[in-house]
């Protein structure tokens, strides 16, 4: 899966656009085969043509061969040592260096009548990175807006339909706010974290409550580990539970958490048990 991620932060550190800067990464899935996403065989040729010439060139363009093997080296340390989430952008503050280093470093290099015909191009293209810079600033600016765009071009990623949902309860319109997690649900019906919000939000459906979070109970108990779950149930213990939902009591929150302490799932990550059971103590 990496390797068509790789390429992908390649081209956004070259050809830098605002519309992808996003927080939201969590959409991607894991490639199961090389044409599954067939973008993965795709990106593995284009990285063996790349690293080919690089090689080749090495000794007439040896900045070029420095920079990827900089980029790649970068990337196999903290792509493989370092648990971070499939695609995390911030794995590029050091690997970028190589890339940027072997532009400056190749216009450096031109022939005398060349050099300030390079320069100049060189100084357009760091006026580019500026003018993406602002707009992708002013856009995080206007973050009503902009977090409906984010959600509407990433709809898998749960954090974005997170993100918009507690955008619309904060301004009191539950409806919109569950018409999204409802939304998130049905993508993603195999996630704790998700379930738990959208069955706890009842403003405007407080019928049938009770029996949703009898399902809820049923569910949670056997679901796969999703350690966020537990830190989000301690977000809600310390809130006003009547924000949620006005039935919602702080035993209804004790029972979700002792239905996760009971899955099996849950019962290994410390991580999980040790915040259920900080929610537990606020409840």
């Amino acid at each position: 899966t990496q390797i068509w991620i790789l390429l992908d932060y390649l081209l956004n550190l070259i050809i830098p656009r605002a519309s992808n800067v996003s927080p939201f990464t969590d959409d991607i899935s894991p490639a199961t085969g090389w044409l599954s996403p067939p973008i993965t065989l795709i990106a593995l040729l284009v990285w063996i043509s790349l690293i080919s010439v690089a090689t080749l060139l090495r000794r007439k363009i040896p900045y070029l061969h420095f920079g990827l093997i900089f980029f790649l080296t970068a990337h196999i340390m903290e792509s493989s040592t370092i648990g971070l989430e499939l695609y995390f952008p911030h794995r590029n503050y050091l690997a970028a260096f190589g890339i940027y280093f072997a532009i400056v470093y190749g216009v450096a290099s031109l022939p005398s009548p060349y050099l300030r015909i390079g320069i100049f191009g060189l100084s357009g293209y760091t006026i580019l990175f500026l003018l993406v810079l602002m707009q992708a600033a002013t856009n995080w600016n206007q973050i009503g807006i902009t977090s409906e765009i984010w959600l509407t071009r990433k709809p898998d990623s749960l954090r974005a339909a997170q993100f918009v949902a507690n955008r619309y309860l904060n301004l009191g319109d539950t409806f919109t706010a569950l018409h999204i997690l409802d939304g998130a649900v049905e993508r993603n019906p195999n996630n704790a974290m998700v379930k738990i919000q959208q069955t706890l939000i009842c403003a405007g459906r407080e019928d049938g409550f009770r029996e949703r979070l009898t399902v809820l109970d049923t569910q949670l108990r056997s679901m796969p580990l999703m350690a966020a779950a537990a830190s989000e149930l301690v977000t809600i213990a310390m809130s006003d539970l009547s924000r949620y939902c006005p039935q919602l009591t702080n035993k209804d929150i004790v029972a979700i958490a002792d239905a996760l302490l009971e899955n099996p799932s849950y019962q290994h990550s410390d991580f999980a048990k040790v915040h259920l059971l900080i929610a537990k103590g606020f409840s």
